[in-house]
């Protein structure tokens, strides 16, 4: 039996290797969302800018793989200042849940705010759906949806819905173009 050395979230074990990894079952066909995620890795910024005076910015989005077998993706959400600096705002997970058989999504954003309870699915060919539960920094709660539809393998538009009321809230509108490089 030889050992192998596992560092998860900055903490370091040493582990029994027992047999050879096996790569998970992947999901179901793609009508979860996991694998229609595909055409939207990569990195991406937003036409319109944001902010004022000599603070303004696009918003960025990165998406990529973290696992060989496609079932984990992190997210990153910035600014991107005109220099092309960026500040993270946000930085979470999309992906399929062995145990569970489901898929899922967790974030955190500045400020202590966090996305949690979250769901991956594909409406259509070119349509994919995140649905959580987003926490803010004083306790509260609400029900989010956001859209992202590829327009052109270059170009994309998310829409995020607000549930209030039981009614579903348009919030924000954005158009994407990705990154060259």
């Amino acid at each position: 039996m030889h050992f192998v050395r596992v560092a998860v979230f900055g903490l370091c074990a040493c582990l029994p290797v027992v047999g050879v990894a096996q790569a998970p079952s992947p999901p179901p066909g793609d009508s979860l969302g996991i694998v229609a995620l595909e055409p939207f890795m990569g990195s991406w910024v937003t036409e319109k800018l944001e902010g004022s005076n000599g603070d303004r910015f696009r918003f960025g989005y990165r998406l990529e793989w973290v696992d060989r077998y496609r079932t984990v993706a992190k997210m990153t959400i910035s600014q991107v200042l005109a220099d092309g600096s960026e500040r993270v705002m946000a930085e979470g997970f999309k992906g399929w849940d062995v145990a569970t058989q489901t898929t899922f999504f967790h974030a955190y954003y500045i400020l202590g705010r966090r996305a949690d309870k979250g769901r991956v699915y594909r409406t259509n060919d070119s349509t994919v759906v995140t649905a959580y539960t987003g926490y803010t920094n004083q306790g509260g709660r609400s029900l989010i949806r956001d859209e992202a539809v590829l327009l052109a393998p270059n170009r994309m538009l998310t829409i995020t819905y607000i549930q209030q009321d039981g009614q579903w809230q348009e919030a924000r509108r954005d158009a994407w173009t990705r990154k060259r490089g």
